[in-house]
C-alpha cells in the first residue's frame, strides 16, 4: 500500500533543504511513493544567492538562464535520488515568483500526499523582517507539511543507506 504516493520538495540548495530532501527520499523508499523536486526562482540581493550562481554574473543572467542553471542543479538531485533507490519524478517543477506561493500552488496542482522543506528556524525580530517560506507553507498547504531543519533526526531509516550519501 502507497501512504505516500506523491512527495513535493522544494529545493533552494541550503543545508536545510539537503537534510528536507534527505528526508524525503527516505520517506519516498519507505513508501514507494514519488518525489517532485521544485526549485522557485525569486528576486534576491547577491548574499542570498544559490550556490550555482556566480555573484559576479547575476546582473546579466535573464530568468531563462537561471531556469536552466536550476534544472542542471536538481538533474544532479535526480540522479544521487535514483541512485539511493528512490523514485523521482524526471522533469522538476520550476517557478517564478514567491517561494511560499508557489510552493502552495504546485502541492496542488501535482495532488501532494506531503511536502518536506528545509527551515532555517528564525525566530522572533529575525522572523518577522525575513519572513518564512516554510511558515507560509505549513499554514497555506492542503496537505500535511514536514519542516526540516540542518541537523533534523531521521524519521524513516532506510536500511543500510542514506539515498543521498
Amino acid at each position: 500500500m502507497e501512504l505516500l504516493k506523491t512527495i513535493l520538495v522544494p529545493v533552494d540548495f541550503s543545508r536545510c533543504s539537503e537534510r528536507a530532501l534527505q528526508e524525503a527520499l527516505n520517506l519516498a523508499v519507505a513508501s514507494k511513493g514519488m518525489v517532485h523536486l521544485m526549485h522557485v526562482i525569486t528576486s534576491f540581493a547577491s548574499e542570498e544567492l544559490p550556490p550555482f550562481v556566480d555573484p559576479n554574473i547575476i546582473y546579466k543572467i535573464e530568468e531563462s538562464d537561471m531556469k536552466n542553471l536550476a534544472i542542471d542543479a536538481l538533474s544532479k538531485l535526480y540522479d544521487e535520488g535514483q541512485r539511493g533507490g528512490a523514485r523521482v519524478a524526471e522533469h522538476p517543477i520550476i517557478r517564478t515568483g514567491k517561494a511560499g506561493r508557489e510552493i502552495v500552488k504546485a502541492a496542488e496542482e501535482i495532488n501532494a500526499d506531503l511536502v518536506v522543506i528545509g527551515t532555517i528556524g528564525r525566530s522572533g525580530f529575525e522572523r518577522l523582517l525575513a519572513g518564512s517560506t516554510a511558515e507560509y507553507v505549513v499554514r497555506h498547504a492542503k496537505c500535511p507539511v514536514l519542516t526540516m531543519k540542518e541537523h533534523s533526526p531521521t524519521f524513516v531509516p532506510v536500511k543500510g543507506s542514506d539515498p543521498l550519501h
